[in-house]
């Protein structure tokens, strides 16, 4: 708890969460860093924060009662990036015809390009594979060119 209040939370979460909501206009609110609220759960016993191997007891007991069920068995979900949508953009194609040049270290350009060509079209989702290519093609000719 002492490292989530020192180090995690103001030096990354809490500024991420600063950043994206000032890059958007939004007003965000962290609820449960309430200084009253942090300094009363800082004398709350780990064993009755922590039941086991279920986190945020607490909150499960006291607030869960008023959630629905599926909501508190849910698992944790991340902001994802929309790399798949951006690769149908039609922005991204110079860069993806310049993935033709990884046929040098042996892959077949004509599938990548019927792969991004798909993804484009959304006859399939590859847009983290095209994003794995990108890696690879920046790895391969970036280390050739510092040599």
């Amino acid at each position: 708890m002492h490292f989530h209040l020192k180090i995690s939370l103001p030096n990354d979460m809490l500024a991420k969460v600063d950043r994206i909501s000032m890059a958007h206009s939004l007003e965000a609110r962290v609820p449960f860093l309430d200084h009253r609220l942090v300094e009363f759960l800082v004398k709350v016993d780990k064993k009755v924060k922590l039941q086991g191997f279920e986190t945020k007891s607490i909150l499960r007991k006291t607030l869960g009662k008023k959630l629905p069920g599926d909501l508190l068995k849910a698992g944790k979900k991340g902001f994802s990036i929309p790399i798949r949508e951006w690769f149908k953009e039609h922005t991204f194609d110079n860069y993806i015809n310049k993935l033709s040049r990884l046929e040098e270290v042996g892959l077949n350009s004509k599938i990548i390009k019927d792969i991004c060509e798909k993804n484009k079209n959304r006859e399939q989702d590859s847009g983290y594979f095209i994003w794995m290519l990108f890696v690879l093609d920046k790895v391969i000719f970036e280390q050739e060119s510092r040599f």
